[in-house]
């Protein structure tokens, strides 16, 4: 059951990172409403999010050393 929810959270999250870097930030840098350091910052925050992501995926349970780190 956790492991079905971590999955679906990582698959909802991907999406929601994905949905924003390719439609979001490029329309609101086109309008001016943030600058591409904003864009890069966002970005930046997403992959740091998918990596933890990943390795949270990775990890066998939540009694792990892994899980812990």
């Amino acid at each position: 059951a956790a492991a079905e929810l971590l999955l679906e959270l990582a698959t909802l999250l991907i999406a929601h990172s994905e949905a924003e870097e390719e439609v979001v930030y490029p329309k609101l840098v086109r309008r001016d409403v943030i600058e591409g350091e904003e864009e890069h910052h966002g970005e930046k925050e997403h992959a740091a999010t998918n990596e933890a992501l990943l390795h949270l995926l990775q990890a066998k349970g939540t009694d792990t050393q892994k899980f812990d780190d």
